[in-house]
């Protein structure tokens, strides 16, 4: 962000540069006050970019489908039968344990609850160019669907995140793994998409099955113990394939600057 001095020169006299400034900032101001006076959001804070005025309702950080409603409660009895799944047939993992105990009693202080559940489509952050996109262009507001969990992949104490299906004629994702991370630990939930991609993507382990369909079929359910290198971190985790999808009703939104 460029900040401009409104200093006069050793003459006392504003320079041209120094006026069209100052006209900027009156200008600016105007603004301001009349959209502030019509009612903008509180939210909303204006700022500068050489000429032109952008309000934070005009940039959002990504798009993406969001959880209708308050899906904890659903959200944590899915976690508990997967990890029950996983404890029966991989007994022994003492961090999946505590994850499960902790999880029982309510204390989610390693495990942490996602304050929004949703499937990022578009990620823009400070990128206007991704406001050109297709997938941008093509986004529509206010549709409502399902969020479709088809498989889970998870690594205890690090991060839980389900691998999602979504109908892209309705809504494009940029991202190769459409997903929904679940619960947060020692990663944050940027990494969900890093997990998957090392689960199922390029070189992956499970490259091939997953593009031969075994992770997305339904009817068919699965627990598999893996060993795979996450960014620079060797970690065991766990991938729970299960029979129905597990679904959310959610609605296409933009996330916006506060």
């Amino acid at each position: 962000k460029k900040e401009t001095s409104l200093v006069p020169n050793n003459n006392n006299m504003f320079n041209a540069k120094s006026l069209a400034t100052l006209t900027l900032a009156v200008l600016g101001a105007f603004a301001v006050a009349f959209l502030v006076f019509n009612g903008m959001p509180a939210k909303t804070e204006l700022r500068t970019t050489n000429i032109e005025l952008f309000g934070d309702d005009q940039r959002p950080i990504f798009i993406g489908i969001f959880a209708e409603g308050d899906p904890l409660p659903a959200i944590k009895q899915f976690i508990q039968g997967f990890m029950e799944e996983t404890i029966e047939m991989f007994p022994g993992n003492e961090d999946l344990e505590q994850n499960y105990q902790d999880l029982l009693a309510g204390n989610m202080t390693q495990m942490k609850p996602v304050a929004d559940y949703h499937i990022t489509t578009l990620y823009i952050g400070d990128n206007l160019t991704q406001m050109e996109t297709p997938n941008y262009k093509k986004f529509v507001e206010g549709i409502e669907m399902d969020i479709e969990v088809s498989v889970v992949v998870y690594v205890p104490n690090k991060i839980y995140a389900g691998y999602c299906i979504v109908d892209q004629d309705v809504v494009m994702v940029a991202n190769k793994f459409p997903h929904l991370t679940l619960l947060t630990g020692d990663w944050s939930a940027v990494k969900s998409n890093n997990l998957i991609n090392a689960v199922f993507g390029t070189g992956a382990p499970y490259e091939k099955e997953f593009q031969a369909g075994v992770f997305t079929e339904e009817g068919t359910s699965f627990v598999r113990e893996f060993t795979t290198k996450v960014d620079d971190e060797v970690v065991i985790g766990y991938i729970v394939k299960i029979p129905q999808r597990f679904t959310l009703p959610a609605v296409t939104k933009k996330a916006y600057h506060y």
